[in-house]
């Protein structure tokens, strides 16, 4: 079983270096949680006159999109990007597919398939989204000879770069994404990362590995955090240094020069 002692939030000053950069850190104390009486009330808010609902995709198979921190919808506001798979009720395994597709407000909702990967999730997707600022250039993470990696699809060439390494989100200029282990997040909170073969539990911290950026046009990256790094920031309860680290849930600010994440660290215990 494995057992939590807590997480922590941060955020990165992403002009800085990996040695140089400024961490502020932010203990988790609970969360914020709403009775019925005061959900049905919220809801009143919100007339569905003022925001009707409309159907875009039809049966047999499941479509969805993902995180609400991902832009769904291209800039012109036609287009709108889902994510298709066949009708099942598991956790996807290394061989089931998904097909990345586009839905045409102006021709009758139509979805036109973009592409299929291996490396997604129920709760995230494949981090399909569009490139900031673009119309025409969409990303997604897929996997090529068992690696993870992203692609960047260009819906009016049809053409496809592959970059050497999976993105979690992007920088608001759409010039850098930025990614982590999406294998130890699977390991650590099953439903988050993309299966694998590797059912090994992860070291605790090591130190190649943790959270890069990735130059979107050259494919060139960097370590800029790693979780030996966060393995030894003091923490308001005492070291975990000897805990098991895991990075989830990255999203930069508007500005592009922040960015926050969850760093759980649990200890891991058989009972």
């Amino acid at each position: 079983m494995l057992f939590y002692e807590g997480y922590d939030s941060y955020k990165i000053e992403l002009t800085m270096n990996r040695r140089d950069f400024v961490l502020d850190s932010a203990k988790v104390a609970g969360a914020l949680l709403l009775s019925p009486v005061q959900l049905s009330g919220v809801t009143s808010f919100i007339p569905e006159k003022e925001f009707p609902l409309t159907k875009l995709t039809d049966g047999p198979k499941q479509h969805w999109f993902g995180y609400y921190d991902k832009l769904q919808v291209d800039p012109t506001g036609r287009f709108v990007l889902g994510n298709q798979v066949d009708l099942f009720f598991r956790s996807p395994a290394i061989e089931d597919k998904l097909t990345v597709g586009l839905i045409d407000l102006e021709i009758n909702k139509l979805w036109t398939p973009l592409g299929e990967t291996t490396a997604w999730g129920w709760q995230q997707g494949c981090m399909l989204q569009w490139l900031p600022g673009s119309s025409a250039e969409v990303i997604w993470n897929s996997r090529v000879k068992g690696k993870f990696v992203s692609i960047i699809h260009n819906i009016r060439s049809n053409s496809q770069r592959i970059l050497p390494k999976p993105i979690y989100t992007l920088s608001p200029d759409g010039r850098y994404g930025f990614g982590i282990d999406f294998g130890r997040l699977q390991f650590f909170r099953p439903g988050y990362g993309y299966a694998t073969e590797d059912k090994n539990v992860p070291e605790k911290a090591p130190e190649d590995t943790g959270i890069y950026r990735i130059d979107l046009k050259s494919g060139a990256s960097e370590l800029i955090l790693s979780y030996a790094d966060l393995a030894k920031l003091d923490r308001p309860l005492g070291s975990v240094a000897e805990n098991y680290h895991w990075i989830n849930h990255l999203l930069v600010n508007p500005a592009g020069d922040r960015m926050v994440f969850l760093n759980p660290f649990p200890s891991l215990s058989q009972s």
